[in-house]
C-alpha cells in the first residue's frame, strides 16, 4: 500500500515537472516584435567620419562624429512593440548655462536640420524632427516629456555642461 501511495505520489511530482517545463518553454520562447531590429542611418554619408554600429537583438548604439559640425553624436536605438531613439549629441564647445529649454530645442532642431543637409536622401527623416522641434519648442522643458501635437510621439529633452563641451539629448518615443 505505501509502495503504491509513493508511485502515485512520484507519477504525480513527474507529471507536474513535465507541465511545468512545458509550460516554461513556452513562456521563455520570444515573442514576435511589431518592429525589426534597428538599422544604421549614419552609414557611408560623405562627411561623416569615425562611424561605427553595434546591434543586439532589438537594441543598437551608433556613433558618428561630424567634423564639419564640430560635433560627435551617439544615436541609441530601442524598441520591440514601442520604438525609441536617444540622441546624444556632443558640442565641442561651451554651452551658455542658463539656456531655456525652448532655446536648447530650437538649437537641437538646427542641428537636425543642417545633418539631414548632409545627405537629404539618407537623413530625410532629421529635418522631419527638425520642423517638430521647432513647432513645438515652446512646449519643452528639460526632462520631461512632451507628444508632438497630433501625434502619439513623445520627445524628452536634456542638456549637459562639461569642462570644454556639452551634450544635447533629445529622446523620441512611440
Amino acid at each position: 500500500m505505501i509502495r503504491l501511495k509513493y508511485k502515485i505520489l512520484w507519477s504525480l511530482i513527474i507529471s507536474i515537472l513535465f507541465i511545468g517545463v512545458g509550460c516554461g518553454a513556452s513562456g521563455n520562447q520570444k515573442k514576435e516584435c511589431k518592429y525589426k531590429p534597428p538599422t544604421a542611418i549614419f552609414e557611408h554619408i560623405q562627411g561623416f567620419a569615425n562611424h561605427s554600429f553595434e546591434v543586439k537583438g532589438q537594441d543598437a548604439v551608433e556613433k558618428v562624429t561630424v567634423p564639419a559640425m564640430n560635433l560627435s553624436i551617439e544615436l541609441y536605438q530601442s524598441g520591440c512593440d514601442v520604438l525609441q531613439q536617444e540622441y546624444r549629441m556632443l558640442l565641442n564647445g561651451t554651452y551658455p548655462l542658463n539656456t531655456p529649454p525652448e532655446v536648447c530645442a530650437i538649437d537641437i532642431a538646427e542641428i537636425f536640420y543642417n545633418l539631414s543637409q548632409q545627405a537629404p536622401n539618407e537623413l530625410g527623416l532629421l529635418q522631419q524632427w527638425a520642423i517638430a522641434m521647432k513647432d513645438n519648442a515652446k512646449s519643452f522643458q528639460y526632462n520631461e516629456k512632451m507628444i508632438f501635437s497630433g501625434s502619439t510621439i513623445s520627445a524628452k529633452i536634456n542638456k549637459t555642461h562639461q569642462t570644454n563641451s556639452a551634450m544635447l539629448t533629445v529622446i523620441f518615443s512611440e
